[in-house]
């Protein structure tokens, strides 16, 4: 008979003696993969915060492989903390050091006083031939790309001998193929006792692979399905607003006629031969990356970071640069973080492009409060006289897009726009990107999971990991995996 790994009864967590957790209830069994879909991501990072240092409760129960250890009856008693692992994006391995160190010598019971590195070799190049992975054990974890970091994390946490794997929203790091595989290797420590808990915002992702899925909203378990028929049932109930606006988008969807000559030559690291689109005014282009490190080798480019011979963006012929050239701006991942200054106020952060633009003092000056009474029209006097950092995710992102709207570029490249984003963030964001395909602005999406994009793109770029560029247009996007948000809205 199956046991309990981890229990949570009626916890209720305190932040500042407001409550961030509420009669938060959760069960998962050994052998088990659970799923949790954050409808907001109000509670998330508390909840990973207590189950990695099991701070005290305000009330509630925590059991831990059957035993009690946390209880808001023992609020000042000090507590074990419990033997489990969270892998999310950012890598918990200590940089600078190899494989095989990150696995076994800087575990918390490595007790050996002489390291017998032929012998580690030789028992993690086992573990490796078991899960037909081929990763050299002497190598730096910088060299590792996000599917392989995430497997040593793992392991490392397997070797530790942890009973439950947490993956905080892995799908935004991971292409599919190489979600895929991941799942591959949670079946295959499943059926050797271990428990999983995945964390992600899109429904097609857990129903691959999970038993349960629960249902959070506002730091409360709403709903628990017990199977996908259930699941898909009130994933579909919850996003049917979303869904309906994003059926009248598609049906009443029209191209502008005019084409601009947008090139790009990209090389990457395996020389690999570059390819070339042409797009319309008010376009929104797809460029899936089907391996992580293509990933991020193009949004070096992006950055300038990359070497110039990996990519030329040319605009009729013309080598601009993504964010530097007004013609071409980039909309950075969790824009809300990266792309404001939070010590600004709303109408310097707005106007930041464009004071550029003018040099002539008085003609900034009545531009600004022109766009100032337009502001206040839009978003109220109240939220224009604030600070950056004092307005809501909402706004946030709203005052970034609409600062893009001002610069007015002929394209628009929105890194990942929809990672980590809650379901109001992304509906948000995804009406935000329609405002500029409507003011005739072309829209391109580099990303790994297509998340969203599917909702608003007019043709995708999906990119092998051996170069091959496969393009499809909308008319074929019912033939993509079923694993993708959306996908039904073609079928």
């Amino acid at each position: 008979m199956r046991c309990e790994i981890l229990r949570m009864e009626k916890v209720t967590y305190l932040e500042q003696d407001n409550p961030v957790l509420q009669n938060f209830d959760l069960c998962i069994m050994q052998e088990e993969i659970m799923g949790l879909l954050p409808i907001n991501h109000f509670g998330i990072a508390t909840l990973l915060k207590l189950l990695l240092e099991n701070d005290p409760i305000y009330y509630g129960y925590i059991y831990f492989r059957g035993k009690l250890i946390n209880s808001w009856k023992e609020s000042g008693a000090k507590k074990r903390t419990p033997q489990l692992s969270l892998i999310s994006e950012e890598s918990s391995l200590i940089e600078g050091q190899s494989v095989l160190s990150n696995i076994f010598v800087y575990q918390r019971g490595f007790r050996d006083w002489i390291i017998r590195n032929r012998v580690l070799e030789k028992r993690l190049g086992g573990i490796f031939e078991e899960l037909s992975l081929e990763i050299d054990p002497r190598s730096s974890v910088e060299s590792l790309g996000s599917f392989e970091r995430i497997i040593v994390e793992i392991i490392r946490g397997i070797t530790a001998g942890h009973s439950l794997m947490i993956f905080n929203e892995l799908g935004a790091v991971l292409s599919e193929e190489e979600l895929k595989k991941l799942y591959q290797i949670i079946r295959y420590y499943r059926e050797r006792g271990i428990s999983f808990l995945l964390i992600s915002p899109h429904y097609e992702e857990l129903k691959m692979i999970c038993d349960r899925t629960a249902f959070l909203k506002d730091g409360q378990i709403m709903k628990i399905a017990k199977d996908q028929r259930e699941g898909e049932e009130i994933a579909s109930a919850i996003s049917k607003n979303y869904r309906k606006q994003i059926n009248f988008y598609l049906k009443d969807r029209k191209l502008w006629d005019k084409m601009t000559a947008f090139c790009v030559r990209y090389l990457g690291k395996t020389e690999r031969q570059g390819f070339e689109f042409t797009i319309r005014e008010g376009e929104c282009l797809v460029l899936q990356f089907l391996d992580s490190a293509d990933y991020r080798d193009f949004s070096d480019c992006l950055t300038g970071e990359g070497r110039k011979r990996e990519a030329d963006f040319l605009l009729d012929g013309r080598r601009i640069w993504p964010g530097r050239d007004r013609e071409c701006a980039v909309i950075w991942e969790q824009a809300d973080r990266s792309m404001l200054f939070p010590e600004l106020s709303f109408m310097e952060n707005l106007c930041f492009t464009m004071e550029l633009a003018s040099g002539n003092p008085i003609k900034r000056r009545r531009m600004r409060e022109r766009i100032r009474r337009e502001q206040e029209e839009l978003f109220g006097k109240a939220v224009v006289l604030k600070a950056a950092g004092e307005l809501t995710k909402r706004e946030k992102y709203a005052l970034v897009y609409h600062r893009i709207l001002l610069q007015r570029p002929k394209f628009v490249f929105c890194v990942q726009p929809f990672k980590n984003a809650g379901l109001a963030q992304r509906e948000r964001i995804w009406e935000l990107q329609r405002m500029l395909l409507q003011n005739g602005i072309a829209l391109i999406i580099p990303t790994i999971s297509m998340a969203d994009s599917l909702s608003i793109a007019d043709r995708i770029i999906r990119l092998h990991t051996q170069g091959e560029a496969e393009e499809w247009k909308r008319t074929s996007f019912h033939l993509l995996p079923d694993t993708v948000p959306f996908h039904d809205l073609y079928s």
